[in-house]
């Protein structure tokens, strides 16, 4: 995928979640990802939300997941995922 900040460009072209192509990339289930996180294990309901677009990852986690998911910062994550967010919803 060549280096981590070109993942969201790269990842954000695909019908999956970008969150979800990252995790899968990077060989994580979501239960592992959260683990890896050091986040609480209830944290992987949200997890859910997320990939399924529902949600948002706020700031604050998504700085907290873009290293272990191999994407350059949070806000490079975010941005990803509000980007597949509109996408979705114009198709």
């Amino acid at each position: 995928m060549g280096n981590s900040s070109e993942k969201p460009d790269n990842i954000q072209n695909s019908p999956v979640h970008p969150m979800r192509a990252a995790r899968e990339a990077n060989g994580l289930s979501m239960r592992r990802l959260v683990a890896r996180a050091g986040l609480p294990s209830s944290s992987l309901r949200q997890v859910v939300r997320w990939e399924q677009g529902e949600h948002i990852p706020s700031l604050i986690y998504a700085n907290i997941l873009a290293p272990h998911l191999g994407i350059s910062s949070g806000e490079a994550l975010r941005e990803a995922c509000l980007r597949w967010k509109v996408q979705t919803e114009s198709s």
